[in-house]
């Protein structure tokens, strides 16, 4: 399989500590933690997005399938223990543009878009809205620019 460097697809990654998403201690409250083997997928472009991942330990690979057959460009990579990917499709509800993969063996604490929607629902209504609306931003961002697109400011 060949790679390639993408350039900024508006998918750079939130880098909150655990204590920010109010989940200090995740393991001791019901949140589910799993284990990845090296090269085994988390999630797969084209998945429906049903849970977003905090990084616990390991490395996973973000990536983008190719226009050739066995290539694949890489989007970016998530090193750092508390990253938080994989979130959008919670809010938005569309499928999944990237995979990702554990490049070494992967340690992630999982959120349920049931426990999302259960917090989203309790938040404010101007939170809510802005939760949507900086989603929406994001993903019209990162269409834009894989199809090759300017934004203005950037």
């Amino acid at each position: 399989m060949t790679e390639e460097r993408l350039p900024y697809q508006g998918l750079v990654p939130i880098r909150l500590a655990k204590a920010e998403l109010g989940v200090r201690g995740m393991a001791g409250n019901n949140i589910e933690r799993r284990t990845f083997k090296a090269g085994e997928f988390l999630f797969r472009e084209g998945d429906e997005g049903e849970e977003a991942f905090i990084l616990e330990s390991g490395s996973v690979r973000l990536s983008k399938a190719g226009q050739a057959l066995g290539q694949s460009a890489v989007a970016d990579v998530i090193r750092m223990p508390g990253e938080l990917f994989g979130a959008l499709p919670l809010v938005d509800k569309r499928l999944r543009q990237f995979n990702a993969m554990a490049e070494i063996p992967t340690e992630v604490f999982v959120i349920t878009q049931e426990r999302f929607q259960a917090r989203l629902d309790d938040a404010d209504p101007f939170v809510k809205g802005f939760v949507q609306l900086l989603v929406k931003n994001v993903r019209t961002m990162s269409d834009r620019l894989s199809k090759g697109g300017h934004i203005e400011g950037f």
